[in-house]
């Protein structure tokens, strides 16, 4: 698991070109057999490649955006909307 403070970001780089990068007071984990980006709280601006398999955002409660091979996702915790979400980069967001 990865976590930031205040007034700090991270960028992780990976060998198929994709880039994970987290905003202050974000905690994550990254699956990399199923490319799973667990985030716990905070923000993470995620781009995968195309044709690179995508990846799979889960959290308990999120606000996303998705542009083009780009996804931003920030945890809204216990004020956000009810229920789960998972956002998918290739096929958008659904509810988990």
């Amino acid at each position: 698991s990865i976590t930031t403070g205040k007034d700090s970001h991270v960028e992780l780089s990976f060998a198929d070109q994709s880039i994970v990068r987290l905003g202050s007071y974000t905690t994550m984990s990254f699956d990399p057999k199923t490319r799973e980006i667990n985030l716990q709280r905070g923000i993470a601006l995620v781009y995968v490649p195309d044709h690179r398999g995508g990846a799979e955002i889960i959290t308990s409660m999120a606000t996303a955006m998705i542009h083009h091979d780009v996804i931003a996702v920030r945890y809204t915790g216990k004020d956000g909307f009810a229920g789960s979400s998972r956002a998918k980069q290739d096929s958008g967001i659904r509810d988990g």
